[in-house]
């Protein structure tokens, strides 16, 4: 069973950046099991998967490459998506395989990049999996 986790950063941290649409800058992380084996190797795998996952939320991608998720092999994908309420959010997403044999995703979503995007890069320095 997939695990879903839902955070607030205006929730968990002192920012005070406002939100030009009233949309809650926040981070998701989601893991469920998979067969792909976590090494080097398995990152075609993982950017065939974001492609795909991207192309089916018509999702405009800015960026998608390799990336180290807590001394582990990922990628990162940087998007951006048009909510139903014409809001444009900017997403910076991670992957990597856990030894576990589990693939998690932490995104990271925001409508004011520019102010969040130092904050974002502290953040992914603090992800671990297990």
């Amino acid at each position: 069973t997939p695990e879903i986790y839902t955070l607030s950063l205006h929730d968990a941290l002192p920012i005070s950046v406002r939100s030009p649409s009233q949309f809650a800058t926040n981070v998701n992380a989601f893991c469920a099991p998979t067969p792909v084996t976590p090494d080097a190797s398995s990152l075609p795998a993982l950017k065939a998967a974001a492609q795909a996952e991207y192309a089916q939320i018509d999702a405009h991608v800015l960026t998608l490459k390799d990336a180290t998720v807590n001394g582990d092999a990922g990628i990162k994908g940087e998007f951006t998506i048009t909510s139903t309420s014409g809001t444009t959010l900017t997403d910076t997403q991670y992957t990597a395989l856990t030894k576990s044999s589990s693939a998690c995703t932490i995104t990271l979503s925001t409508d004011n990049p520019r102010s969040f995007q130092q904050i974002f890069s502290k953040i992914s320095s603090t992800i671990r999996l297990s």
